[in-house]
């Protein structure tokens, strides 16, 4: 056991480090001293607990997504086909990471709540990871206007767009949605297991957790995803902040987001007419705490049409 101590708290700096690099944009400082992968061998370690699991699987995650990124902005560079392969092969990496920690989780968990709250942070994980990949892909790119988009562009904010709504749809998950149990709420231990022990994260943990509803929201706008769909994310959203509410974590980050949607419901005759009061809102929210200690990526994303550009350079132009 005392073996085990000196090597959790490495990997628990290691983890920190990672953080503060991959999502606040501080340069990294640490190393593992191995391949990722080779992380796995201190799971056959007689005194680990289920919390090394959690912290192995992370290491090895961040370490993927570190060689994405840096893969991804090289390939910014590039033909569009180039960055296109670059952000396959990198899902491709991340699926793999996922499938084969679901099966360590599986063959060294035995108790079912365990197995449970497990299953459900490996995916948000991974719906993470590749959220923050194709918006870092955006990002590499140049892009910020979504009305200047070219198809392949297109494509990754669209792919960005369904990572994100798979975030939120797992950060709301039950634990009958996942065991197909079809257990009425009343019988299951863990409502929600992800927000029930939110309480119990980190800093960032929320901040990343508000950042992905906010990047729901504003892509499902952004991209004219339909009324009713729109409505239906931001009744998720409100379900993610009662949740925290329940956790005694009140927070509400979508006021902004719910004024911009009701724009749009109040005039759906004229939704482009009742888009521009409340899009125009919504762009810019922007929570201060995101961009003064963390560097997500997409909050700079906005909608301006083409003829909007042209008329500030015709305006130019006259002067």
């Amino acid at each position: 056991m005392r073996d085990l101590i000196p090597v959790r708290v490495f990997y628990g700096l290691v983890l920190l480090d990672q953080i503060l690099s991959l999502d606040g944009g501080k340069p990294a400082s640490m190393s593992p001293y191995s391949t990722s992968r080779r992380v796995r061998i201190l799971i056959a370690q007689p005194h680990r607990s289920p919390i090394d699991l959690r912290l192995y699987a992370q290491v090895e995650l961040n370490e993927l997504r570190a060689t994405s990124y840096a893969s991804v902005i090289a390939a910014a560079n590039a033909a569009e086909q180039s960055l296109k392969d670059t952000i396959d092969q990198a899902q491709v990496d991340l699926s793999r990471w996922k499938a084969e920690w679901q099966a360590l989780i599986f063959d060294n968990l035995t108790v079912e709540d365990e197995r449970t709250v497990f299953t459900v942070n490996l995916r948000i994980q991974h719906a993470w990871a590749v959220l923050a990949l194709q918006l870092r892909a955006l990002t590499a790119s140049g892009v910020d206007n979504l009305a200047l988009v070219t198809e392949s562009q297109r494509t990754i904010s669209l792919a960005a767009k369904t990572a994100a709504e798979r975030h939120l749809d797992l950060i709301l998950t039950n634990t009958h949605d996942l065991d197909g149990s079809g257990a009425s709420h009343q019988q299951t231990s863990y409502i929600k297991p992800y927000i029930a022990n939110i309480r119990y994260g980190s800093e960032f943990v929320f901040a990343k957790n508000a950042f992905c509803v906010l990047i729901v929201l504003r892509l499902a706008i952004l991209l004219g995803d339909p009324l009713p769909a729109v409505l239906h994310r931001l009744q998720q959203a409100q379900d993610f902040l009662d949740g925290l509410s329940h956790a005694g974590m009140g927070a509400n980050t979508v006021k902004k987001c719910q004024r911009a949607v009701k724009a749009s419901q109040q005039a759906q005759n004229s939704s482009e007419q009742a888009l521009d009061t409340g899009d125009a809102d919504f762009q810019s929210f922007v929570p201060h705490e995101f961009t003064l200690k963390w560097d997500f990526p997409g909050l700079n994303l906005c909608y301006i049409p083409l003829d909007w550009q042209e008329l500030f350079l015709n305006f130019e132009a006259g002067d």
